[in-house]
């Protein structure tokens, strides 16, 4: 899980992260539904990054899940929305949808954009990304973005072998979708994103 931290001091947020992480009541949240957190750290702790690695014990499963939550604190882009998660992310687990705020489309799409062209490590999850923003947006959308930040996405979509995508990716999809993405459905995907990026340039 990534998290923007925007109105938040990092000492106060590593506070509060620590005290639900280590909570009686998280234990007995994540116990009825027959998992253990078994090992946390917290390997980053800075100024503009916080990170925190959980290891969580399934029952009947030998190998503990590895999961991880991140916070970054940017400069605070005023782009923000604040509504309710849909019910349809929440219902398998009975809870009353909370209220979240969120980017807006164009803002997140800008943010994936620079960060596909800029990271030291092209990820493929921001192929992955983009293509669910992109074919959810499509009309409509302002962005501010310097062309020459487009054209270096664009190239660095074609950079990503299928292998990036199978180990990137696909393990943190639910089986059913994962197996609608072979190695001709991430070629799609990257055709899709190139496409629609040098449409926006």
């Amino acid at each position: 899980i990534d998290l923007d931290a925007v109105s938040i001091e990092p000492w106060k947020l590593e506070a509060k992260i620590d005290d639900v992480l280590s909570s009686p009541a998280t234990a007995i949240l994540i116990r009825s539904q027959g998992l253990t957190m078994a090992h946390v750290t917290k390997p980053k702790q800075t100024e503009t990054t916080q990170r925190w690695k959980l290891s969580i014990q399934v029952g009947g499963h030998r190998e503990p899940i590895r999961t991880r939550i991140g916070f970054s604190h940017p400069s605070a882009d005023p782009r923000r929305l604040l509504e309710a998660v849909p019910d349809r992310v929440v219902a398998p687990y009975a809870v009353r949808a909370p209220t979240m705020q969120h980017y807006s489309a164009d803002a997140a799409i800008e943010q994936k954009i620079i960060a596909l062209a800029k990271r030291s490590e092209t990820q493929a999850r921001d192929v992955f990304d983009l293509e669910l923003l992109l074919r959810q947006h499509r009309g409509g959308m302002s962005l501010s973005i310097d062309p020459h930040i487009i054209d270096l996405a664009t190239q660095r979509i074609s950079e990503l072998p299928f292998g990036a995508f199978q180990t990137q990716v696909l393990p943190f999809l639910d089986m059913e979708v994962a197996e609608l993405y072979d190695r001709d459905g991430w070629g799609r995907m990257q055709t899709f994103v190139a496409e629609q990026l040098r449409a926006l340039r």
